[in-house]
């Protein structure tokens, strides 16, 4: 129902449409304007009491900094579940203070960077940790409270696929074994004659705590002539700090500078089966720099060898599976866009080379033990050899072996010459 003529109602029509507008554009303008939460509003005088200040809170994503349960993450693995304490920043972000001692604990190499390395293990790094490991970054989503660590790939300790911790290993179960086999025979001739002979060869030992008792004997009877020979006895116990093996008794060594030769004392020698397969025997390092989250491959001869997600920044492959074929490695670095890198790894080796930064020794202390019937003298004798891996093309080697009338020493190289091929030289 309309009241008033009109005439009039026409004329108000415009100037009632106006006034909406203004009112629309004032109210837009007024939802628009920044309002900040007065403390004053809260009931009680206890913020007149103290000064706390809330204006961290009119700050989108602002926490307030202490210490937060969270998990830890490097390279989108998870690793941790610790106690962390974070600071503030002026735009009201949060930052975690690491310390190295929890750097390594997560498995960074702290020792590769020497600033990082001199810095008091248990305190918090003074600077960020791309001050100390170029383009390594710690963020804190506190939605899941999660720390993410991203770390480049070289910066992270090489332990190699398959690596299992030593705290981990165990000595087995107590056991006691022969080995042995049995054969015998007898000839008749036409005279009558008979000839009887057996042979037993018998290899038995026991495992107690670690300890490892081997002996090797022989038994022979000729026409009821019997002879007992024991070939060796010894004593084995693994050190596991060092990766190596403690002998003691009679055994040989290994060979790998000298010629290996039989011994009476004790020999403490590396041993490679402590390693994860992907650490033994040799493969190069590839080393090279992602530039975003990136994937890289290696080729030998068109097939594929290994492939690896690796962080932004440098990275070094390191646990290559040592492999007998012949062939440069092809390595395609392809980035988070699609872009792909291309170079070319030499490979190859003589059966001296090591990993770079690979060790492989020997000691021997003992009386040189001659073969069975021989009138050879039998001197004391210290022997000891080394091989270290320089680094991917250089493997150098060298030993001394030293008794009372000999003394003899060792040394030399294996060289990787790239297309050339390989070379050992003494």
């Amino acid at each position: 129902m309309a009241f008033g003529p009109p005439l009039l109602r026409q004329r108000l029509t415009p100037l009632v449409r106006c006034l909406g507008g203004m009112l629309l554009v004032s109210s837009c303008v007024a939802n628009a304007r920044e309002y900040r939460f007065s403390p004053s509003a809260l009931e009680g005088n206890m913020l007149t009491q103290q000064d706390i200040d809330l204006s961290l809170f009119s700050k989108s994503s602002a926490q307030l900094p202490g210490v937060y349960a969270s998990r830890v993450m490097i390279n989108d693995v998870r690793l941790d579940d610790a106690d962390i304490t974070y600071l503030g920043t002026p735009g009201g972000e949060l930052t975690p203070q690491l310390t190295p001692d929890m750097l390594r604990k997560w498995g960074v190499a702290v020792d590769k960077y020497p600033e990082l390395a001199a810095l008091n293990a248990a305190k918090p790094l003074p600077e960020p940790l791309s001050a100390y490991i170029p383009q390594a970054l710690a963020t804190l989503d506190f939605s899941v409270m999660t720390l993410r660590l991203s770390i480049p790939q070289a910066a992270i300790a090489g332990t190699g696929k398959g690596y299992i911790d030593p705290s981990r290993w165990d000595d087995g179960v107590p056991v006691a074994f022969v080995d042995y086999a049995f054969s015998g025979s007898q000839n008749q001739d036409d005279t009558q004659n008979n000839t009887t002979n057996q042979y037993l060869n018998m290899r038995s030992g026991t495992n107690i705590g670690g300890w490892r008792l081997r002996n090797y004997a022989t038994w022979s009877d000729t026409d009821g002539s019997h002879h007992w020979e024991t070939i060796n006895t010894y004593l084995q116990h693994d050190i596991d700090a060092l990766k190596a093996q403690f002998t003691g008794g009679e055994s040989n060594t290994r060979g790998d500078v000298f010629d290996s030769l039989q011994y009476r004392g004790v020999n403490i020698a590396s041993d490679e089966e402590m390693l994860p397969y992907s650490q033994r025997g040799y493969a190069p390092v590839i080393r090279g720099i992602a530039s975003s989250n990136a994937e890289v491959s290696v080729r030998q001869n068109g097939y594929l060898i290994y492939q690896q997600n690796v962080a932004p920044g440098a990275f070094e492959i390191n646990d290559l599976y040592s492999t007998t074929n012949s062939g440069d490695l092809e390595v395609t670095v392809k980035e988070a866009d699609g872009t792909e890198r291309h170079f070319t790894q030499p490979y190859s080796s003589v059966a001296v080379m090591q990993r770079p930064g690979h060790m492989k020794y020997e000691v021997t202390a003992g009386r040189y033990r001659a073969d069975s019937g021989s009138e050879q003298n039998e001197p004391d004798f210290v022997q000891g050899s080394l091989i270290y891996g320089l680094n991917n093309s250089v493997t150098l080697f060298g030993g001394v072996t030293a008794a009372q009338d000999y003394q003899a020493m060792n040394s030399g190289a294996g060289l990787s010459l790239g297309i050339v091929g390989s070379l050992s030289a003494m």
